[in-house]
């Protein structure tokens, strides 16, 4: 997964890296609380972007904005 943000002067895009190994940050079992979901039981595209946010790395929440 690769997140493009604006750098501060010029308004180009900087990619983020890849992880070195995606399964380090990922776990099983997780379930969508009832306040995650839309009326068609689908989790909020709100809700999935701070689940994006919360999943990524310091070092990378610390470098980029």
């Amino acid at each position: 997964m690769r997140f493009l943000f604006p750098e501060e002067n010029n308004g180009s895009l900087k990619k983020i890296a890849k992880l070195e190994d995606p399964a380090e940050y990922s776990k099983l079992g997780l379930v969508p609380r009832r306040a995650d979901l839309d009326m068609n039981q689908h989790v909020n595209n709100v809700t999935y972007i701070g689940w994006v946010l919360e999943s990524m790395p310091q070092e990378i929440i610390d470098t980029h904005e």
